[in-house]
């Protein structure tokens, strides 16, 4: 299904949620053209036709469809789909290159202190750490499956600067976080990341609950990396 399409659904199923009453392809016509959208009433009746076969409509006569609760599900999903490009072109349309190249150096200070903190957590795990490992990593799943607006990187990321146990590094990292944490960039680029943040946390849990040093630390500067990434790819949407 290509962008066109997609947006035609929107439209369709909107109008059909607004009616709350079987509506006809020629009345859905007339009332797309007032929103400036020209299409033709047969191309109406052929989305609607595939709109009946996979559920999101309901076809009652010849009065016309009626949205179904699954169409209004589907329809619930382009919304927040919708909202996320509208909010991410404002969100662009906000930021400055001195901002993302402060942010830059900052997530490269990070790898280097995060790297080296997982490295000493995974020197110093216990049988307790795979037990607080799953807990914050089971509230992180949580949070990002209801689009929770809240920070669910931090306590993780916390919660490895404190097994590490060295201070000197914590402290260096907190100054950092504080620096950035509530950059708009950082912030979006981090809720977009979602369940892949997720995966990348449990490979450095499970190196640390190893034991294993080495790839503790690996998994750490990868998963820093994954951000940098994210935020040169901004950068070159602003030049």
């Amino acid at each position: 299904m290509n962008n066109d399409e997609i947006n035609y659904d929107y439209s369709i199923l909107r109008l059909l949620e607004k009616h709350k009453k079987p509506t006809g392809a020629s009345l859905i016509k007339r009332e797309l053209k007032n929103l400036k959208i020209n299409i033709s009433e047969a191309t109406i009746g052929r989305i609607l036709f595939d709109l009946d076969n996979i559920g999101f409509t309901l076809k009652d006569g010849y009065r016309g469809r009626v949205i179904t609760d699954k169409g209004k599900l589907y329809l619930n999903n382009l919304q927040r789909k919708k909202d996320r490009r509208e909010k991410g072109e404002l969100f662009l349309s906000a930021l400055n290159i001195q901002e993302i190249d402060r942010l830059l150096e900052a997530l490269e200070a990070r790898k280097v202190i995060e790297s080296q903190m997982a490295k000493f957590a995974a020197a110093k795990s216990n049988i307790q750490t795979k037990k607080d490992f799953k807990r914050i990593i089971e509230s992180h799943e949580k949070m990002v499956k209801n689009l929770t607006e809240y920070e669910y990187n931090i306590p993780f990321h916390k919660y490895i600067a404190t097994l590490a146990g060295n201070k000197i590094l914590e402290l260096m990292l907190q100054m950092v976080v504080e620096d950035t944490r509530f950059t708009p960039a950082l912030k979006k680029i981090e809720k977009n990341l979602g369940m892949k943040t997720i995966e990348e946390h449990k490979n450095i849990a499970h190196a640390i609950i190893e034991k294993n040093p080495e790839a503790a630390e690996k998994a750490m500067a990868d998963h820093i990396d994954s951000l940098i990434v994210k935020v040169k790819k901004v950068k070159l949407n602003l030049n």
